[in-house]
């Protein structure tokens, strides 16, 4: 048994190292002129604050579903319904338990009460020494 657990260490041991030595890393060659060729990209525009004018000019934007299921709130219930989950137990197993516990007691009521034992006592008083 201990050979063929070896055997089997070995085979996966040299197939492991065969297999990383055929592979092979590409180098990126970036190609000098086509990076070159790219437009540099724009600087974004200055927009200045609106702070202190009359009111919103845009609309409040809509409830995106994106944001309610992976927003911290989010996170928050689905580790509170996790938890609650967690702490409910299957009634399978609560049923299980519950069986092996009758079960057992039924087994202790059907078994004697004193176990035969391999030497009997001596049925005469043996006075205490001392």
């Amino acid at each position: 048994m201990r050979c063929f657990r070896q055997f089997w260490i070995a085979a996966l041991l040299c197939g492991t190292f065969l297999g990383a030595a055929t592979m092979k890393a590409t180098p990126i060659k970036p190609n000098l002129k086509k990076l070159l060729a790219q437009p540099a990209p724009k600087k974004p525009a200055y927009i200045p604050a609106r702070a202190g004018w009359d009111g919103p000019e845009q609309r409040a934007p809509e409830p995106n579903l994106y944001t309610q299921r992976y927003a911290p709130q989010a996170s928050a219930r689905a580790a509170r319904a996790s938890l609650l989950a967690a702490a409910i137990p299957d009634w399978r197993a609560v049923l299980a338990v519950i069986l092996v516990i009758f079960l057992l007691r039924r087994l202790r009521r059907a078994s004697p009460d004193e176990t035969a034992a391999s030497h009997q006592r001596p049925q005469a008083d043996v006075p205490r020494a001392a």
